[in-house]
């Protein structure tokens, strides 16, 4: 932190005014790189990560009232430390989620990874609907089918709960990139919102327009209650 003082003093401070509303979750982007290159992929582009501030980030994602954090990017699994961070986030009484391609998921699993650190462990799949594959269509599915296929890879994970939601269902996110910047997707891009390495996430959080519809959209944390 600059200017003196740690993200856990600061985020003590009073938030504006008005009632104070718990985040729900958090997607944190750990990393813009991937193992893999998919035409389809909705997550950053593959740039120049500063690492060194991660360790912080996990101390204001910690720090914060939000319930859930997603590791996604980018491949979370590509990180070493992901154990760690996950460790640290549930002492702190928050649910951890994996969103992962699952490509590396046998080799870290032998390497000592834990699943049972995760609340939630999901597998990316193709989107739904043709606006998702945009100049990607040889991938794109009709939404019947897609939803059939949703349907048996739910029946093979029982009892596994599942929480599947159309696409307009789950537009609303918060999402903390390798920057530590707070982004919630607009249209075909992202707001800047503010940066939680300088300001407390549920600082952020309180001035969100859209707070109401996130709320709403995180209709899978039924699966962790």
């Amino acid at each position: 932190m600059n200017a003196g003082g740690t993200l856990a003093e600061a985020v003590s401070a009073p938030l504006q005014a008005g009632p104070k509303t718990e985040i729900p979750s958090v997607d944190w982007w750990t990393t813009s790189h991937c193992n893999l290159a998919c035409d389809f992929c909705y997550g950053p582009k593959p740039g120049k990560d500063p690492v060194e501030r991660r360790d912080d980030i996990l101390e204001a994602l910690a720090a914060s009232s939000a319930r859930a954090v997603t590791f996604c990017g980018g491949e979370p699994l590509l990180l070493r430390k992901i154990g760690e961070y996950t460790s640290t986030l549930r002492q702190g009484g928050k649910s951890t989620v994996l969103n992962t391609n699952g490509e590396l998921l046998r080799r870290r699993l032998d390497q000592g990874l834990r699943l049972a650190d995760f609340a939630v462990v999901g597998i990316s799949v193709e989107g739904s609907t043709p606006e998702v594959n945009t100049g990607q269509q040889r991938h794109s599915l009709p939404d019947d089918e897609f939803r059939r296929l949703v349907e048996e890879a739910a029946a093979l994970a029982a009892p596994v709960p599942t929480a599947p939601s159309a696409e307009a269902e789950t537009e609303g996110c918060l999402i903390v990139d390798p920057a530590g910047t707070v982004l919630q997707p607009a249209g075909a891009g992202y707001a800047r919102l503010g940066n939680c390495l300088t300001e407390p996430l549920d600082r952020i959080w309180a001035r969100v327009p859209a707070r109401s519809a996130i709320i709403n959209n995180k209709r899978w944390l039924t699966v962790l209650s």
